[in-house]
């Protein structure tokens, strides 16, 4: 025990003496398409569509970046974000003698928090590195939006319409999951100026975890949904102290 003590002891003194923080800002986009399937066997009352295609959406990322350098090499990489998921898709399907066809929009705005292990291959006035590790976010409010069409064979169409914001308090019974886990590997480069460093990552987003319920809401029964996007941010950070 005594050991172990002074191990961790050793471990933390290492830590405050050699690490360094920087804190800064940083925004960017995320360019995301999901990955859908669809078990239709599992729930007949979901309609085979004719075609059905995932679109890539742009959303905004906002955010504030935390650097904790370890030595020259190595840093701990994180940041509390505003980051929005778009999700676009378009499909068509028959529904008895109809031809349907719809365009869904869907935003979902996620306060996303990173951990990133960041190893620098170079670090000079300009630095070039990697980065990998987890990210989970929280679903705080979205908006969904439907624009199609009805046509029934004999010449008259009839268009839809529906647009509606998806509140915090509404989130409980819509079926989407408020909690997000991801994967995140990625890179960028850095450019040392003034105090503090210019930089810019691009990462990809794997989403490991199913958007929507389909245990307790049918009509997501047989349908998984994952996140899915890259994402480019630029930003600076000064460090607090040197």
């Amino acid at each position: 025990m005594k050991k172990l003590l002074l191990i961790l002891s050793i471990m933390l003194f290492s830590t405050s003496l050699f690490s360094q923080v920087s804190i800064g800002f940083t925004v960017g986009c995320n360019l995301s398409k999901v990955k859908k399937e669809v078990d239709y066997e599992s729930n007949p009352a979901l309609i085979v569509p004719e075609k059905e295609t995932q679109k890539t959406g742009c959303g905004l990322i906002i955010g504030v970046p935390i650097e904790i350098a370890f030595s020259k090499k190595i840093a701990l990489y994180s940041a509390i974000t505003y980051h929005q998921k778009i999700n676009k898709s378009e499909s068509s399907y028959y529904f008895f003698d109809s031809y349907n066809h719809i365009d869904v929009a869907e935003r979902y705005n996620y306060l996303e928090l990173p951990i990133q292990a960041k190893y620098y291959f170079v670090k000079r006035t300009f630095g070039l590195y990697v980065l990998f590790g987890p990210s989970a976010g929280c679903l705080i409010n979205g908006n969904f939006k439907l624009d199609g069409y009805t046509d029934d064979g004999t010449g008259e169409i009839t268009y839809i319409t529906f647009d509606r914001k998806i509140k915090w308090k509404d989130l409980k019974n819509s079926g989407i999951k408020r909690f997000d886990l991801g994967l995140v590997l990625g890179g960028g480069i850095s450019y040392k100026a003034g105090k503090g460093d210019f930089f810019l990552n691009i990462n990809y987003n794997h989403g490991l975890i199913n958007m929507v319920d389909g245990d307790e809401y049918d009509v997501y029964k047989g349908v998984t949904i994952k996140n899915r996007g890259v994402n480019v941010t630029c930003g600076y950070l000064i460090p607090l102290s040197r």
